[in-house]
């Protein structure tokens, strides 16, 4: 079963080449489609597996480098030890839980 999000951007990337005139042939070999699938498949692969592989090579071997807070969002900076790739974790701050105390 495909993914839903996964559908849903094939069927946006098949929308907009059909009403650029593109036929079939110009739609799979898209470069743009292609780069938008395989950014899409990273994210969710990373996404998947909690972060604990490089999203270019899959190696374990990561380093974690700052730790950076916005507001309401954090982000740190990594690079992969193996390929030498360097990416940022992000975060976004969604609620808490757990709250203990007199707060009525």
């Amino acid at each position: 079963m495909i993914d839903p999000k996964l559908g849903e951007l094939i069927a946006l990337v098949i929308s907009n080449a059909a009403r650029e005139g593109c036929d079939g042939d110009e739609i799979i070999t898209s470069q743009n489609a292609i780069d938008g699938l395989v950014d899409y498949m990273q994210q969710e692969r990373y996404t998947q597996n909690g972060g604990s592989h490089c999203p270019v090579c899959c190696s374990p071997n990561i380093s974690r480098e700052r730790y950076t807070k916005g507001h309401g969002d954090s982000w740190e900076g990594c690079t992969c030890l193996s390929c030498k790739c360097t990416w940022n974790n992000v975060y976004d701050l969604i609620g808490f839980s757990d709250l203990t105390g007199d707060y009525v």
